[in-house]
């Protein structure tokens, strides 16, 4: 360590070898290359090595041992990091690096390191060996005269320094020479046998287990030490045993940090605004701007009116700690569960969930309807990180009192009574801590997507022009638009497309229901070896992956790729991964396509199965299988490989439930046979109960996610390449996620790899698509029972009123219909 008045010794007996570096221009020679590397003027790599290595006598004689040291630390650094700390003792001597080229022709050679046995320094050695003799007077007395005495060539007044390249003094490297551990040690030892040390300087010099001190502000100073080398009545902290984790084995595996989240977008905040803040401006050094970026002038600073009582005329400090309490009960009760806004410098909506002071934690009782309370004694850290979290923004927000926890909006969602309200983020990652006097009850410009009062959500779902999708019964699932819209009346005239007739969507209904229940015959591995007539150890790993090895370095899977067990993938219609029968474990089982694939590629290699009769620990050697032409005979194994049909069928997860090829030409066929059974346009009345709007794409749709491979669906999704009102079949699910091959081909539609004659599928999330197959009758009854109307029967349940000729609202089946 160096001091501003030492940092301008610089060099003194080596003044000779450290040479002030100097910028060469970039030229071509080899010589001017190296001399970007080192200090100073180096034409070839024997001056790099007296420049840098001024330390070593003669170090061009020396470079094998200083490419051992320098790898040796390479390998300390590393085992510091992912094993522990290697040695205590061992360190780099030098202060530059040899040149690669020598690493390189060093490393080639045989070499091994070993750190031997050691032990860390005790925590007052440490000290002493780190510490300038300007700083003496932090370790004990008796060890202080050994730093200008017998130990006075380590800590010398002057020493040489390696000035930076542009002239940063603090930048500079000092050179003096390292303390040794013995020498400290034994030192130590001396003075311990001389008894010049005291009972609590030889307690702080052991070494022990790391502790964690906590402050308590209920415990009392009169608490005993809780360490042999702290004093009683000294701290208020309690102590525990500091515990980390153990450094997992195996690989690095990066993973997202504490607190750290990802997800949904919340709403696109306000503008930047304090208009519904009290507050007052100046200008302070050195904090940062209101944007987070630190600045070297003054920054303006904005303080906000912390709303702070104070101590009227002739009022004790009882009576002011009373109105006070009364005055943040009140705001409790007023703001807990309520919607607010928040944030700085750009406002965003949230609900406040919890309360907390410095006594006292607040949580709404939404069954009650009243504010409960527990005892909370965490109070002052949560407002010394709220502090500090505005600081950052140069918001000073005052003396905290009481502290809001607030989920912030992330989108809307339907109801039990299936109407719009926000969705605001509960997860404890995602809530934020607001000092109450940056809450404000005021509404900011937003999104209009994002407006849930009825009347604006009406008009914005039920506009003329703007696409809809019946629910009335006699109509179900016709897809149309909104022509004109009768106001005050709540029912719209919708002109109805083109679609499918009923009996055609009957049609495939059956037919995705017959093949979801039919399934190719399955066999286990040893039937399905048998039957391909080779053994089973050939058949498991060809319908997976073989690696060969080509001339260059080149390696080819020769596989079929029909399932990957590491990865757990199968390929529909080739390979299943099922449940072993009361066993906990799983297998593989193939279907007569996979075998019928095998026998062929039997018959046109046999020598590839012949060698899967040996057993290689790496990729085989492609001269192993193809002894005579065998460039051309690989050649045509991986054209032959390439051409498969089993190739064009993408491997997809276990967990996915996939139609087989087979299924899907089979579906493919019985669309292509209905396409022509559809019925005209016509036009009709609807009130807005009996339609399902196109659902936003901000929006939690109603409906569960209840749809099986061969129910047919509408598209009702905002946005997304597939046209609205698109009727189509579910052709693979894997859990939110449905895949869909659409009645008729679109633009940015696909043929599942060729899976399909059109491109007409797509994937997506399950809350862009109505369900056609299961019509959500009890939702509806529920739906239309809260519209309104209606005596009730017998059970409990409400009649439903007639609806003026557009269908009765009873047979409704829409959970969109509480809209009205």
């Amino acid at each position: 360590k160096t001091s501003s008045s030492a940092s301008s010794n610089v060099v003194t007996k080596v003044e000779k070898r450290v040479v002030i570096e100097k910028e060469v221009g970039d030229l071509q020679t080899i010589k001017d290359t190296l001399a970007h590397v080192g200090v100073g003027i180096v034409e070839c790599p024997n001056d790099y090595y007296h420049v840098k290595f001024f330390d070593v006598e003669e170090p061009t004689l020396h470079i094998q041992e200083l490419c051992s040291l320098y790898l040796q630390g390479v390998l300390w650094t590393l085992n510091y990091y992912f094993q522990g700390v290697p040695s205590w003792t061992w360190y780099y001597k030098h202060y530059a690096a040899p040149l690669p080229s020598d690493l390189v022709e060093f490393y080639n050679t045989k070499h091994e390191f070993s750190f031997g046995e050691s032990h860390p320094l005790r925590p007052i050695e440490q000290l002493f060996s780190v510490l300038p003799v300007e700083s003496a007077a932090l370790v004990p007395a008796p060890m202080r005269p050994l730093m200008t005495g017998k130990l006075k060539e380590y800590f010398p007044a002057e020493y040489p320094c390696i000035p930076d390249i542009h002239s940063r003094e603090w930048r500079d490297v000092v050179v003096i020479p390292v303390v040794e551990d013995d020498v400290v040690h034994a030192e130590f030892e001396e003075l311990l046998k001389q008894g010049q040390f005291t009972e609590e300087e030889m307690a702080r010099n052991q070494l022990s287990e790391a502790l964690v001190f906590k402050f308590n502000k209920s415990s009392k100073m009169d608490n005993p030490a809780p360490t042999p080398w702290l004093k009683s009545g000294t701290t208020r902290c309690s102590v525990t045993k500091l515990e980390l984790p153990e450094i997992p084995g195996g690989y690095f595996r990066p993973s997202l940090l504490p607190e750290c989240h990802t997800g949904m977008a919340q709403p696109p905040a306000s503008y930047p605004t304090l208009k519904f803040l009290t507050f007052k401006a100046s200008h302070v050094s050195n904090v940062a701007s209101p944007l987070g970026f630190k600045s070297k002038l003054p920054s303006l600073c904005i303080n906000i009116d912390d709303g702070k009582m104070e101590l009227q005329h002739g009022e004790t400090n009882e009576e002011l700690r009373a109105r006070v309490e009364a005055k943040r009960i009140n705001i409790v009760e007023k703001v807990l569960n309520t919607v607010c806004s928040f944030g700085y410098p750009f406002p965003s909506r949230g609900k406040v969930l919890r309360a907390f002071d410095e006594k006292y934690e607040y949580v709404y009782d939404r069954f009650k309807h009243t504010v409960k309370t527990r005892k909370f004694d965490e109070f002052e850290s949560m407002a010394n990180k709220v502090v500090d979290a505005y600081n950052k923004f140069a918001l000073n927000v005052g003396s905290v009192q009481l502290i809001m926890e607030v989920a912030p909006m992330e989108g809307l969602k339907f109801n039990k009574l299936f109407e719009l309200e926000p969705n605001f983020k509960s997860n404890p990652q995602a809530v934020v801590l607001v000092p109450a006097q940056v809450l404000s009850n005021v509404q900011f410009r937003q999104d209009e997507r994002y407006n849930v009062e009825k009347e604006k959500v009406l008009a914005r779902l039920f506009a003329q022009e703007k696409q809809v999708v019946s629910a009335r019964d006699a109509l179900f699932g016709r897809h149309g638009v909104i022509i004109q819209n009768y106001g005050s009346a709540q029912s719209v005239r919708v002109r109805l497309f083109p679609t499918l007739h009923d009996d055609a969507i009957s049609a495939l209904q059956k037919k995705g229901q017959y093949l979801e229940k039919f399934s190719s015959k399955l066999y286990r591995l040893n039937e399905a070896s048998t039957a391909a007539g080779m053994s089973r150890d050939a058949f498991s790993r060809l319908t997976s992956s073989v690696f060969v090895q080509l001339p260059g370095d080149r390696t080819a899977n020769i596989g079929l790729g029909l399932r990957s067990n590491r990865k757990l993938l199968y390929s529909p219609g080739y390979t299943v991964h099922v449940k072993v029968p009361r066993q906990d474990r799983y297998e593989w089982k193939y279907t007569d396509a996979a075998i019928s694939a095998m026998k062929e590629y039997r018959d046109k290699f046999p020598e590839v199965i012949e060698a899967m009769k040996e057993k290689y620990e790496s990729s085989i050697p492609i001269e192993s299988i193809f002894q005579n032409g065998g460039a051309q005979r690989v050649d045509k194994l991986l054209e032959y490989l390439s051409n498969l049909p089993s190739a064009s069928v993408p491997l997809v997860s276990t967990k996915t439930m996939s139609f087989n090829n087979d299924a899907l030409a089979e579906l493919e066929a019985c669309v292509n046979q209905v396409a022509g059974n559809v019925c005209g346009p016509t036009e009709s009345d609807f009130y807005f109960e009996e339609l399902v709007p196109s659902i936003p794409d901000n929006t939690i749709s109603p409906w569960e996610n209840n749809f099986k491979l061969g129910d047919v669906v509408v598209k009702v999704g905002e946005l997304g390449p597939v046209p609205f009102g698109l009727t189509g079949s579910v052709i693979a699910t894997s859990s939110d996620i449905i895949d869909v091959m659409f009645h008729r081909a679109f633009l940015s539609g696909s043929n599942m790899h060729g899976r399909t004659k059109k491109f007409c599928c797509f994937k997506m999330h399950y809350s862009m698509l109505m369900n056609l197959s299961s019509k959500p009758e009890d939702v509806t009854t529920r739906a239309a029972s809260n519209i309104g109307g209606g005596k009730k029967n017998k059970k409990g349940k409400k009649k439903s009123k007639a609806s003026n000729g557009s269908g009765s609202s009873g047979d409704v089946k829409n959970p969109f219909a509480a809209l009205a």
